[in-house]
């Protein structure tokens, strides 16, 4: 199959965040730099396009040591970042994260990944 190389081709120019335990990588994500977002009609000065976390690692805190790190990152890009993401509306363990680090949805599009789910973006000025 095709498509995970072409996405992997896709975000190796991002930034890439790790969490790592005892020389393993248990969490990643990847962040475009000045990512235009048509939907939005806007340029976020940094979009998470990646969250990963290994199944053994859930529940421990790294996504949010993770977007700690992305919003110093974000601040040494611009004293006035713009981070966004998007996600599906029926993603249970990343909507509560991000409504607890202060994002807002921007725009939802209605059964844009099938029906009853939607596709869900989302901003936070720092």
């Amino acid at each position: 199959d095709e498509q995970p190389d072409a996405y992997w081709a896709s975000i190796q120019a991002h930034a890439l965040i790790t969490a790592e335990e005892g020389g393993r990588v248990l969490g990643m994500m990847s962040v475009a730099r000045e990512k235009r977002l048509d939907a939005l009609d806007l340029t976020a000065s940094a979009y998470l396009s990646t969250l990963i976390v290994a199944e053994s690692a859930r529940g421990r805190g790294l996504a949010r040591q993770l977007y700690v790190h992305l919003f110093e990152l974000a601040h040494t890009w611009s004293e006035t970042a713009l981070v966004a993401t998007r996600t599906w509306s029926t993603n249970a363990a990343h909507l509560p994260l991000i409504a607890k680090l202060g994002f807002e949805e921007r725009l939802r599009l209605k059964d844009d990944r099938g029906v009853g789910i939607d596709t869900v973006y989302f901003l936070k000025p720092l």
